[in-house]
């Protein structure tokens, strides 16, 4: 499998062929790290040594310091004492060298960018030196993709958040493989693969120690661990607590080791049912529920039971569950307690006391943003409130209260959930979702990603719910899990339940024998988006839609009044869309990047008073005088934009805002009214058009058609767009935010004195407020033209058709007959409408 991928990159020299024997000597070594986070020890003189050709386990309970270790190891972060070396080379918080000297990371939560193509993914994620030309990184994607499988299921032109998770892992993992690295490192790798792929890891993970490359495979599975690793250390409370043959440790030992202690057992004991709740109505009782992805399914949930769904990952159980959560639209009914609920949303579920744990705590499970104590009483707030009002002594009791029972490990409450170990944050998600008491919890795989220590709390806390009388629902992709925790397991194929398991039957085999006997496909059809959401999707389908409409307007307008398509209502129409054109595409630049640029308008205005003073026909020297001053005011303008957002880090809006008042104030004190004549010479070569057609609208063209280019054919392209997508991922690929804020910012500063220069030709004088309304119509040009606001997306050509329009329905109102009042009207109803296409057809489906 990976003869293919090899086939696609360079090879580093080490691993020229498999026939060769693996090099010798280290190809990683970790020497006296230590890394400390304020008063934390994350690490404390850990060392770790792997050769080549050796799989070497890496395990510890959440927060024992293994990620830490890794980020030291890719270059992610730099150790406050110690040395990493990779292959060699000496890595020290430079993330592109270890990728260079051929370390390959695949993370547990993949570094993909949301809004690019799996084909950028991996062409911006592989070493420069391995990087084929942008326009052939499509079937170069197809044959990294293939060292996974030799018919992979995801089409490299899929943007990354339209995959589910076990696709976006295979993607990561595809971009490790294609890399031939002298070091892999794997975070949790199994997580969200099936057991068939989990083989083929092995597998895969085989071949490349074969081949000489060091693995180092970190899990909480210890099972996965014995079986491919050669030797495992483990890290507790952020030291190495030693380093063993595997092959000497059984999983009993490996789990002392990495508790520091024994563990009485995997599993709490099941007690039976108390008799005070034999005789009450069943918790849950669903009929005949029908929805996307399950048809048919009926399931009933006794008080203080706990009931698992198994299947093969993909035939129904995870939406079954998220509709009765009121996540999914659905048909049947739905009895609560006896008596029948409305779970048609997620509101409606919790007032009907319905918890809901997710399987994705990072996307829908935590709130990044907020405190420990926060994210616990977001959930749980009504028991801290007094007639609609929060109390904050009884939201203190109660947080800590949860903290406390859940054993969650945090320095504070009030610290960042971010700072918690997934572990902890697992706790606090699952303290939150139980903070209001429900009847019904529904857990969606409430154990995954954590260590062996926080599983057995996990679990214990289920079975105490249950205790209490509540029901649970647990869902997960170990049979051995649901074995170990659930009374009973009902099993679904293709949508429908088929089975179920009780008492004593009960068993990792028999749920697996059931499964397997139940369906042996799995149903792929919610990992690929339909094809008209794709083909809404696609940045350029705003292209064809605003030409259409530009050219429906066009025939109304005829019709209503036959001089609309004359040469000069044409010319003005084409002319003042294209100055707008301009400024919306500076614009777009800036949001593709993540930011915002409301200095637009202002400094669009600086250049003609500029003009006002030098380009008056005096000579050649003013002549150059005022076109420099008008270069050197936009290049100050975007460089103090980018110092204050990217460098300052200021709230780029806030940060443009105060761009816009210093240059208002700067143009009004130049020309406190509209004044000086700019020369005809000057205005005649600005206005200069071929036919009907300006000039301007040329040069505006042929920016969104290079920019265009640029950004979809060049890596310095791909690497803004990166950046709007997802920050964070751009910076573990190695790709630098303030490089691609100063092209922005740049570029749109730029953009805006052409623009303004362009209104020269209009205006004809020095006007100090003359830039003023494109502030905000720049903003709705790049909107409607499909620049997304959040960063990332977007098609300078469809800014370009999106500004022609907006003018255009601003010019037509007075031949449709309307006041002029309807001009705002119209441009805002074309705004929102636009955002509101655009959102739906962006919109992912829950996985």
């Amino acid at each position: 499998m990976l003869e293919a991928a090899k086939g696609a990159v360079a090879e580093p020299a080490t691993s020229d062929s498999s026939t060769q024997a693996p090099p010798r000597g280290y190809r990683l070594q970790l020497t006296g790290v230590s890394k400390s986070f304020g008063a934390v020890h994350a690490l404390s003189d850990v060392t770790l040594e792997v050769p080549a050709g050796q799989i070497h386990g890496l395990v510890g309970e959440n927060g024992a310091g293994k990620s830490t270790l890794m980020a030291v190891a890719s270059g992610a972060l730099v150790p406050d004492a110690g040395q990493a070396v990779v292959d060699g080379h000496e890595i020290r918080g430079d993330a592109v060298a270890a990728r260079a000297a051929g370390l390959a990371i695949v993370r547990q939560h993949p570094a993909l960018l949301p809004d690019l193509t799996v084909a950028d993914n991996l062409l911006l994620g592989v070493p420069a030196s391995m990087r084929p030309r942008v326009r052939d990184s499509a079937a170069w994607a197809r044959t990294c993709l293939g060292a996974w499988d030799d018919r992979p299921d995801i089409d490299p032109r899929m943007r990354a958040d339209a995959l589910n998770a076990e696709q976006q892992f295979i993607v990561e993992l595809a971009r490790a493989l294609c890399q031939a690295p002298a070091v892999l490192l794997l975070d949790e790798p199994s997580e969200h693969l099936r057991a068939e792929d989990v083989d083929r890891l092995f597998r895969v993970v085989r071949e490349l120690a074969a081949r000489g490359t060091a693995v180092v495979y970190i899990s909480h599975r210890v099972r996965e661990v014995r079986q491919i690793s050669d030797r495992v250390t483990v890290l507790r409370n952020g030291v190495n607590r030693g380093t063993r043959e595997t092959a000497d440790l059984d999983e009993a030992q490996i789990i002392e080791l990495i508790i520091g202690r024994s563990l009485d057992a995997q599993y709490p004991a099941k007690q039976p049912r108390d008799r005070a709740l034999v005789g009450r109505p069943a918790v849950l009782e669903a009929y005949d529920l029908s929805g996307e992805g399950f048809s048919g399914a009926s399931l009933i949930v006794e008080p203080g039971e706990v009931v698992g769904l198994a299947g093969i990952d993909g035939n129904g159980q995870a939406k079954f569950a998220r509709a009765l959560a009121g996540l999914q639209k659905c048909t049947g009914q739905v009895k609560l307690g006896g008596y029948d609920a409305r779970v048609s949303n997620p509101v409606a579920a919790v007032k009907a006391g319905i918890a809901y744990v997710p399987a994705d705590r990072h996307r829908e499970g935590i709130f990044p943003d907020l405190s420990v104590r926060e994210n616990v009483m977001i959930r749980g707030v009504r028991g801290a409130a007094r007639l609609g009002f929060v109390s904050p002594r009884l939201e203190r009791q109660k947080s800590n209260e949860i903290l406390r029972r859940y054993a969650v490990k945090a320095a504070s409450p009030d610290s960042p959930i971010t700072s918690l170990s997934g572990g902890n944050q697992q706790k606090v998600v699952m303290g939150g979702a139980l903070a209001g008491a429900p009847r019904l919890l529904i857990a969606d795989q409430p154990a995954q990603g954590v260590d062996v220590g926080a599983k057995a709390e996990i679990y214990r806390q289920l079975r105490t719910v249950a205790a209490a009388g509540a029901g649970v629902l647990m869902l997960s992709s170990d049979n051995g899990e649901l074995a170990g925790v659930c009374d009973r397991v009902a099993v679904m194929s293709r949508g429908q339940i088929v089975a179920e398991i009780a008492g004593e039957e009960l068993s990792e085999e028999t749920i697996t024998n059931a499964v397997l006997r139940a369906s042996s496909t799995r149903d792929h059809g919610a990992a690929t988006a339909r094809r008209f959401r794709r083909i809404l999707d696609h940045d350029g389908a705003s292209v064809p839609v605003l030409l259409a409409l530009i050219i429906i307007l066009a025939v109304v307008a005829q019709l209503c009044d036959h001089t609309y398509l004359h040469t000069r209502n044409i010319s003005l129409v084409l002319g003042l869309g294209a100055i707008l054109a301009v400024a919306a595409t500076g614009q777009g630049l800036v949001l593709m990047q993540g930011g915002f640029d409301l200095s637009i308008g202002p400094l669009m205005s600086l250049a003609p008073v500029i003009a006002s003073f030098y380009l008056i026909g005096a000579g050649y020297g003013y002549d150059l005088a005022g076109w420099a001053f008008i270069v050197l005011a936009t290049l100050v303008v975007g460089l103090g934009n980018w110092l204050l957002g990217a460098v300052l880090r200021l709230n780029p809006m806030l940060a443009s805002f105060g761009t816009w008042t210093l240059l208002d104030a700067i143009a009004l004190i130049l020309r406190p009214q509209a004044g000086g004549l700019i020369s005809n010479s000057v205005i005649d070569k600005i206005s200069w058009s071929v036919g009907p057609i300006p000039a301007t609208l040329i040069a505006a063209a042929v920016v969104a058609a290079g920019l265009e280019l640029w950004r979809t054919r060049t890596l310095r392209g791909k690497a803004l767009q990166a950046v709007g997508s997802d920050r964070a991922a751009a910076h573990t690929l190695g790709i630098s935010a303030r490089r691609a804020s100063l092209i922005a910012y740049i570029g749109s500063a730029l953009l805006a004195g052409l623009a303004g220069v362009m209104l020269i030709g209009q205006i004809g004088t020095g006007d100090p407020t003359a830039g003023e309304s494109y502030v905000l119509t720049s903003i709705a040009a790049a909107v409607v033209g499909g620049i997304a606001l959040t960063g990332g997306r977007g098609s300078f050509v469809g800014v370009l058709c999106a500004a022609v329009l907006l003018v255009q329905v601003q010019t037509a109102t007075p031949y449709l007959g309307l006041s002029p009042g309807w001009q705002q009207i119209l441009v805002a109803l074309v705004t929102i409408i636009a955002v509101c296409a655009y959102s739906l057809a962006r919109r992912r489906p829950a996985r």
